[in-house]
């Protein structure tokens, strides 16, 4: 088992930010692309693999493999689409 410190540092490591911070970050893009349209997140995590396709071709890989764990964190943690909109 983790101490609190090497959690933090395991995710910023892995993340670039807490998970945390990087579930807010999802959830206000969530909110702002109004995803619930297709589905929980799916336009929110598409325009994010966008952006890691631009960090890949700018040769940003660290900082692509953090967002990439972003959406990975986010997939793995999603509701089914049902109890996604009953919340709205």
């Amino acid at each position: 088992m983790r101490t609190p410190e090497d959690q933090a540092a395991w995710e910023l490591q892995c993340y670039g930010c807490t998970q945390a911070e990087s579930k807010a970050g999802i959830d206000q893009l969530v909110a702002f692309t109004n995803a619930g349209r297709t589905g929980p997140a799916n336009m929110a995590l598409g325009s994010i693999l966008s952006d890691v396709q631009e960090l890949i071709a700018r040769g940003r890989n660290e900082e692509a493999r953090q967002y990439i764990n972003r959406v990975k964190y986010a997939i793995f943690n999603a509701k089914p689409i049902e109890l996604w909109q009953e919340e709205r």
